[in-house]
């Protein structure tokens, strides 16, 4: 398999690759948790309408990363949606839920998310339609099969109706999903997704958008978690299995900016960020097909003012299964110690005959060059950083 030169320069940094065929050949020690958290979790308990919430804890380098990718990657290979946001790299916080879903609907794709819900319409017509791939208006096709116009546009807005009734969304996504299906399978003018669309990111229509539309419900603090749940149920709705946020250095919510030596996120904004965990974790009869994996370093937890442990409700919930012990075993722990993963995996042993044989199936040689150590304390980043620097580009 070619290794990119992306993807190259990413392990030279110490950073996991984004090929998923790499990350996964790259992994080590997926017996050890990963495979059972695929089966136990993705397989089956997730897809069959479960809820749950997951932290990785580990130091800096210990592969936290790495590991939220694969379960990244598993999941879309599965059927499901997925979100990656790194808390680093992102303007949204994780303390207002109302951020937490503009950040989740502005990542999904619009125009699968449209074809997938036509498709779903389509299945209900009948198997005539097996191959329509809701991309343009159906009306055409049906007209073939000998519908009228009119009779065929009944027929759509009929089978629109009885699969979103079932759907159970809110009246405002369910207006929402009608007017796409709508204007997609059937008038195909307008510019009445673009409207739809920018409601659903939670921004604020003109009126006369207001009246056309109709949709006429706000993104609040108060709504925002219907909206979510509405979410989900659209993503279900239209073929997924479920919706897979992951979440990447939520230690964030206890650093400071390094130019103002501030707070990144203020008291109550870090009590705010673990309020909306617990009920993240509480909600699991409104929110059904939903993983939600949190990953930072260990003072993500620790941290006495601004931790999962400061806060007690969160710090509850969040001991199931956490019973401290020398290995890494109990897979059904609700935090799992990252470091204890490596060192049971053995990778810090391995990783460089690892690496060395990956690279030469690529057809990559291996050659002596000086280069920038890395700075980190990590050594297993550290060894992936030279391991990647002594191999040269084709």
């Amino acid at each position: 398999m070619p290794i990119t030169s992306e993807d190259l320069q990413n392990l030279r940094q110490g950073q996991a690759p984004r090929d998923p065929i790499l990350l996964r050949d790259m992994t080590l020690g997926a017996d050890l948790w990963l495979n059972w958290f695929k089966v136990h979790y993705l397989d089956n308990f997730i897809s069959n309408g479960g809820s749950k919430v997951k932290v990785l804890t580990g130091t800096e380098g210990s592969g936290k990363t790495h590991l939220l990718r694969w379960i990244e990657i598993q999941a879309q290979q599965l059927g499901y949606l997925t979100t990656f946001l790194d808390l680093r790299e992102s303007t949204f916080r994780l303390s207002d839920i109302i951020s937490l879903y503009k950040a989740i609907s502005q990542s999904l794709d619009r125009e699968e998310l449209s074809r997938r819900l036509c498709v779903r319409v389509a299945k209900e017509l009948g198997d005539l339609y097996e191959h329509y791939d809701g991309s343009v208006s159906i009306i055409p096709i049906m007209v073939e099969n000998g519908f009228s116009r009119q009779n065929a546009r009944h027929e759509i807005l009929r089978s629109s109706q009885q699969i979103i009734a079932n759907s159970d969304l809110s009246l405002s996504c369910a207006t929402f999903a009608y007017n796409l299906i709508n204007e997609r399978m059937i008038e195909e003018n307008g510019n009445m997704s673009s409207i739809c669309w920018n409601w659903f990111h939670g921004e604020r229509l003109e009126s006369a958008d207001k009246r056309r539309s109709r949709l006429y419900d706000r993104l609040t603090r108060p709504t925002a978690r219907v909206w979510l749940y509405s979410l989900i149920r659209l993503i279900h709705l239209c073929g997924f299995k479920g919706l897979v946020i992951l979440v990447d250095a939520v230690e964030t919510v206890t650093e400071r900016d390094p130019a103002t030596n501030r707070y990144l996120y203020t008291p109550n904004q870090a009590k705010d960020t673990c309020e909306l965990i617990r009920q993240l974790i509480d909600d699991v009869e409104l929110q059904k097909n939903l993983m939600i994996v949190l990953s930072g370093r260990p003072q993500m937890v620790e941290d006495e003012r601004r931790g999962f442990k400061s806060y007690e409700a969160l710090w509850m919930r969040l001991q199931t299964g956490l019973v401290p012990v020398p290995d890494f075993y109990n897979k059904y722990a609700d935090i799992v110690d990252v470091d204890l993963h490596l060192k049971a995996s053995n990778a810090v042993n391995t990783i460089d005959s690892h690496l060395q044989r990956l690279f030469e199936n690529a057809g990559l040689q291996r050659e002596y060059r000086e280069y920038p150590i890395l700075n980190t304390p990590s050594v297993l980043r550290q060894r992936v950083s030279e391991n990647a620097n002594f191999t040269q580009e084709a």
